[in-house]
């Protein structure tokens, strides 16, 4: 199956937009659906679709297998690469 191009213009090296970086900092502290999306200021639906474009954009099926993926390309719990600026928890 071909992956489809993704058309943000704001994306890191493994194609994710500045949001999926944000949810998948998140996760990794291990924050839940519902603080995630208190925190980005988004609806619960919202936050849902955006994980299930994530588990399809990376061939993944479940929040625990986004966690692995994103700890395996070098995503730290501490705060993510985002292009070439560093992404502190902190400011999210």
């Amino acid at each position: 199956m071909k992956k489809r191009k993704r058309k943000s213009p704001l994306k890191n090296k493994h194609g994710l937009t500045f949001r999926e970086v944000q949810i998948i900092a998140l996760l990794i502290i291990e924050r839940s659906r519902k603080h995630i999306a208190d925190d980005l200021h988004i609806d619960f639906e919202t936050l849902k679709t955006h994980l299930k474009n994530l588990y399809r954009w990376l061939g993944i099926h479940t929040e625990k297998a986004l966690v692995n993926w994103a700890r395996d390309h070098g995503f730290q719990g501490n705060g993510l690469y985002f292009g070439k600026n560093y992404l502190p928890v902190k400011s999210i």
